[in-house]
């Protein structure tokens, strides 16, 4: 059988689940905006004093966490807050950039 074929069972099934949402109150669905707010409030937990961010637990912000939030905020449309201090923090906490290496190494960054 075909899963875009119609029988007696799949019949009853979009019923009972149409006469089910008419019965629900409207506000047991999330609204998007109360998720996307809830997404925001959590990004900004995620903020540190020097700029960047870190994970949760962490008192350290690090690159990683932090453009993982620059692309949150890029996917949602909105302007990371504070973002000058936070590309300040991007250009000059490369891992790298914060101790000196005893060789020269060869690094491609994909970040």
């Amino acid at each position: 059988m075909s899963p875009f074929s119609i029988n007696r069972r799949r019949c009853l099934q979009a019923l009972a689940g149409g006469g089910l949402a008419t019965v629900l109150p409207a506000q047991a669905a999330p609204s998007p905006a109360t998720g996307e707010q809830r997404l925001l409030q959590y990004l900004e937990a995620l903020a540190r004093p020097d700029g960047g961010y870190g994970w949760a637990g962490q008192d350290r912000s690090h690159l990683t966490p932090t453009y993982a939030v620059v692309g949150c905020y890029q996917q949602l449309g909105q302007k990371p807050p504070h973002a000058e201090r936070l590309a300040e923090f991007i250009r000059t906490h490369h891992p790298f950039a914060l101790k000196t290496l005893e060789h020269r190494l060869p690094v491609f960054e994909y970040q």
